[in-house]
């Protein structure tokens, strides 16, 4: 601490300064100020107790959620009944669907080979021409009647 001497101030007398013999109020005055704002602290922290819900209110509450929760569960497994049902019936249609694949691809496989047998019959219009005009020539030669 600092001593002020009597030098300074005129007088015989050491002085301490003017805070050391009101430390001690404010220490008591400090304590009656921290005192006051626990007590406010405890009475804010109180009244947000007071405020809360209460048990039965919170039980209540999440009966309400259950309840919703079910009913979503209940929706949402119907829901997923219905579709499955969907894709059942698209199921059985892609079976038809299939069937009748298989059966245009037969009936595309007889066109084939009928087509295929036709080929080994067929002679193009220039063969067919050239052969009319050389049986043309050889009936001419030998004589023969055309029956046309």
């Amino acid at each position: 601490m600092e001593k002020i001497s009597a030098g300074r101030r005129g007088r015989g007398a050491l002085i301490y300064p003017l805070y050391f013999f009101n430390f001690e109020f404010i220490v008591i005055s400090m304590e009656k100020e921290t005192k006051q704002e626990f007590e406010k602290l405890a009475g804010m922290i109180k009244r947000g107790f007071d405020v809360t819900a209460q048990k039965a209110d919170v039980d209540d509450r999440f009966e309400q959620v259950d309840k919703r929760l079910e009913k979503i569960e209940t929706e949402t497994r119907e829901g997923f009944k219905r579709v499955d049902e969907r894709f059942m019936r698209v199921d059985e249609r892609f079976v038809q669907v299939d069937e009748r694949f298989m059966q245009v691809n037969f009936r595309l496989s007889n066109i084939e080979r009928d087509t295929e047998e036709i080929r080994k019959h067929f002679i193009y219009r220039d063969e067919f021409e050239d052969l009319t005009a050389r049986v043309k020539y050889l009936e001419t030669k030998l004589g023969i009647e055309s029956g046309k």
